[in-house]
């Protein structure tokens, strides 16, 4: 698949979109796949190839345009109208053919490679992207604007979410800092590690996340890791019903679970590369700021 890289610099907003063929050395923020190094604009006949992706275009003021999204699309609540064209793992690409996109967008580190080498070679046009800070989100909104010519909706929304996330920066600062374990999945345990935007969750927040000694996004922890990290508090986001949390009884011994310092926080607010990052920063902020109170009382 041919690639091309979108530079995001400060004057790419000013002058437009620059696409630049890098021959193999892709970018580490947003890249575009086609058989031409141009990309056209006013992309009428949009699809998305994840939830985040989907709730980004619609965030853009994009989501009129859009014709086809992936599984579990929940969020607006008007996605759950737009066709779906399979997942992660599989795309119905008869479906996408017959649909004829404009643009295609998908995540950089998708597991459907060879789909999009195919819809690629077909002609369609693929912008894959790749979020790794909180500062990225309002970027992607933006080029989703320019892309889509509603760039006035697009620039409001990236606007706000700057806005408000520097005043939720500035209320924060120079809390007393609380390690946290985020729970992903249960059997076996999985979490995030450093590479994963959660700890800019946690961050902002005073939040330290236990598992980012790990060299990558996620892996299973080792019930005797966590006894050693002893985390004060434990962000449960797994789909395992309360009562099917035995293995906690295993963890009395730390404090997180001693306390009865474990919270819920919804995994599409947490997992998702979206505008409701701020949503899940500020629930998190709300429970550290409970267990600061708690234990310094």
């Amino acid at each position: 698949m041919r690639t091309y890289s979108i530079c995001l610099l400060l004057l790419f907003f000013a002058v437009g979109l620059v696409v630049a063929d890098t021959q193999g050395n892709r970018s580490d923020s947003l890249n575009l796949a086609n058989r031409s190094n141009n990309i056209d604009f006013n992309a009428e006949r949009i699809i998305s190839l994840s939830p985040a992706i989907t709730e980004l275009v619609f965030s853009a003021g994009a989501g009129g345009k859009l014709v086809g999204v992936s599984r579990f699309s929940n969020f607006p609540s008007e996605a759950r109208l737009i066709p779906e064209i399979g997942d992660a793992y599989n795309l119905d690409l008869e479906k996408i053919i017959e649909i004829s996109p404009e643009l295609i967008i998908a995540w950089k580190q998708a597991s459907i490679h060879k789909d999009l080498d195919r819809l690629n070679n077909l002609g369609f046009q693929i912008l894959e992207i790749e979020i790794k800070s909180l500062d990225d989100i309002p970027n992607l909104i933006r080029l989703i604007g320019k892309l889509a010519e509603t760039g006035e909706r697009a620039e409001l929304a990236a606007s706000q979410y700057e806005k408000t996330l520097f005043q939720m920066k500035q209320n924060y600062d120079n809390r007393t800092l609380i390690s946290v374990l985020q729970l992903i999945w249960l059997q076996p345990l999985i979490t995030f590690g450093k590479d994963h935007l959660i700890n800019e969750i946690l961050d902002v927040c005073g939040g330290e996340n236990v598992a980012n000694f790990y060299p990558g996004s996620t892996f299973a922890i080792a019930t005797e890791n966590i006894v050693a990290a002893n985390p004060e508090v434990i962000f449960d986001s797994t789909a395992t019903m309360p009562e099917e949390r035995d293995f906690f009884r295993k963890l009395s011994s730390i404090s997180a679970v001693k306390n009865d310092y474990i919270y819920f926080i919804s995994p599409d607010l947490i997992f998702r590369e979206t505008v409701r990052a701020l949503d899940a920063i500020q629930i998190a902020c709300n429970y550290f700021d409970e267990v600061r109170e708690k234990m310094y009382q």
